[in-house]
């Protein structure tokens, strides 16, 4: 199933990304089953969050290249949970370094503690010591909800369009 055919499916659900960006849908409990992997590092991103994809492509062309052995270490999954959209990236825990590093170039951080949505409380359904969540920096322009914000949404757009670029470029100088 193509990623286009899955987001029409409406409801709560949750799913992988392969590598030819089909996904493989899971249930609340496999998806939940994942976290229980304590050699493995997941971090959370609301898809809308501004730096976010920036921080994914960042950390998965710059240490887990598409087409190389080091890529199958790099997950990624999308949760519809609570009518939003959250992409979760799943690296080995000894790579936290290299998202620490990524989250310090892209103004983000890695904040402890997993997604909770009021009233309820309802928890995401990832959950334990190795399950962390993307931030902005706390004097991130994006909390000006205006023309810092803006600036970052279009540099963001550029960096990410960029580091495709050098990827492909890579893969051709390599073939």
């Amino acid at each position: 199933m193509k990623i286009e055919e899955w987001n029409k499916t409406g409801a709560e659900r949750y799913c992988r990304i392969e590598e030819d960006q089909t996904v493989t849908p899971l249930t609340v409990e496999e998806f939940a089953a994942l976290s229980q992997d304590e050699g493995r590092l997941f971090i959370i991103i609301g898809v809308h969050r501004i730096g976010g994809q920036l921080f994914a492509t960042e950390l998965e062309t710059g240490y887990f290249p598409p087409e190389t052995e080091a890529n199958k270490e790099f997950k990624f999954y999308i949760a519809n949970w609570q009518d939003l959209a959250w992409g979760v990236i799943d690296i080995p825990m000894w790579a936290r370094n290299y998202a620490d590093i990524v989250a310090e170039k892209t103004n983000m951080k890695i904040v402890d503690g997993i997604l909770i949505v009021l009233p309820g409380p309802v928890s995401f359904p990832l959950s334990g010591d190795n399950v962390f969540t993307l931030s902005n920096v706390s004097d991130s322009p994006v909390y000006d909800n205006g023309p810092g914000a803006e600036a970052m949404k279009k540099v963001e757009k550029k960096c990410v369009e960029d580091a495709w670029k050098k990827f492909d470029q890579e893969q051709a100088r390599r073939n």
